[in-house]
């Protein structure tokens, strides 16, 4: 009996030792001990590495044909896209977006409708993309179980479709916008906020400030940082302006406070008497205005040429005071009507219903304009598709 055992445990042993050789014939040693263990996601990586031919760039890959004429109201894809800017070319408006999951890049021109994919390979799982305004540099997130896994490409289309350099940031990295073109801002979150700003051309980052607060929005405005207290109905907040070392509060203290900053407003909303307000100070006199619509930020983009104009995707119907906290949870929808607004007039003028021109309600995020300041950008929440309004045609 026990030599029956003993030739059973020998075979056992022999089994898993042929086991381990063919997974090290077929894989390869583990490189790094991340290979090993499992990422649970605990710890905070600050340092950017270059990973070589995670994106390679071809400039005629695939072309195909969107309707931009017609209705004002245009869906410009049916796929989801994880973020898109816009840039002008040969006098028209090129829309750019990278498509959510694959991270295929695309190409869109509004003057022609042809549609180029001009990227040729798969980044598995992106969830969120940010580009620069030239659109030659991007950012994106990947998910990797329990984190988002962050990096920033340059798209040199001159490499003839050769592998393009991808540089690793942070994961988890949050706030992330472009400041120029080869710079970007973002924020890390461990036991305090801290902002970075990286510059793409010398694979570098430096830190500019670090505050106590764990859940914040941050932006940089002119060379300038800001911070505010993200929405919380139940919690009190404000927006700090910062030079990296000292730090001064520019409102007092309100329940549900969300704001953001521009080169001439400081907006913000907050909740009072149950209500949901909205208002605009003036950095100039600081003299304060009531919005006319809800001010959300990824719902409303400003002027560039005119001070006081900004558009925003609000609901035609009053919001109540747990709108925003429940849609930011996800729990609720917007039904979103576009809307200009009249900053110094304290008014808004209604320019489309979704429901009424294209028979959809849309939940407007990610607000934008183009340079020409003729159309508005967004994607719809919903469903995580590209849609366009031309404000020529309203």
């Amino acid at each position: 009996m026990k030599k029956i055992l003993f030739i059973g445990i020998a075979v056992l042993i022999l089994l898993l030792a042929l086991a381990i050789w063919g997974y090290l014939f077929l894989f390869g040693t583990p490189k790094t001990s991340n290979d090993v263990f499992a990422n649970l996601g605990f710890s905070v990586t600050t340092t950017p590495t270059t990973v070589t031919d995670t994106l390679n760039i071809a400039t005629t890959t695939e072309t195909t044909q969107v309707d931009t004429t017609g209705v004002a109201l245009k869906q410009l894809t049916v796929r989801p896209i994880a973020g898109f800017t816009t840039y002008q070319q040969s006098g028209s408006t090129t829309v750019r977006y990278m498509e959510r999951g694959t991270g295929y890049i695309f190409d869109i021109d509004l003057a022609t409708g042809a549609e180029t994919r001009v990227s040729n390979t798969t980044n598995n799982r992106i969830v969120f993309a940010t580009f620069s305004t030239d659109g030659n540099y991007v950012a994106f997130q990947s998910e990797n179980g329990y984190v988002r896994d962050t990096y920033i490409a340059h798209l040199e289309f001159n490499q003839g479709g050769d592998g393009l350099e991808v540089n690793s940031l942070p994961p988890q990295a949050d706030n992330m916008a472009f400041v120029g073109t080869s710079t970007l801002f973002y924020t890390l979150t461990d036991q305090n906020t801290i902002g970075y700003l990286y510059d793409y051309t010398t694979n570098s980052q430096k830190e500019v400030f670090t505050v106590p607060f764990l859940s914040v929005r941050a932006e940089v405005v002119n060379g300038t940082y800001y911070i505010s207290n993200r929405h919380a109905p139940e919690l009190l907040g404000t927006i700090y302006e910062t030079d990296g070392v000292n730090f001064t509060s520019l409102l007092p203290q309100t329940f549900g406070f969300e704001g953001g900053m521009t080169p001439y407003w400081l907006l913000y909303s907050n909740t009072n008497n149950n209500k949901y307000q909205s208002y605009a100070v003036l950095q100039s006199n600081k003299n304060t205005y009531t919005l006319a619509v809800p001010y959300i930020p990824s719902k409303c983009a400003v002027s560039r040429t005119t001070f006081y104009r900004m558009w925003c995707g609000a609901p035609i119907s009053q919001i109540s005071e747990t709108y925003l906290k429940e849609w930011y949870q996800g729990t609720t929808r917007s039904q979103d009507g576009l809307w200009q607004v009249d900053i110094s007039n304290e008014s808004a003028g209604f320019l489309a219903d979704p429901q009424s021109l294209v028979g959809r309600e849309l939940d407007v995020t990610a607000l934008q304009t183009n340079y020409t300041e003729d159309g508005l950008f967004f994607i719809n929440k919903n469903d995580d598709t590209l849609w366009y309004y031309d404000l020529l045609a309203s």
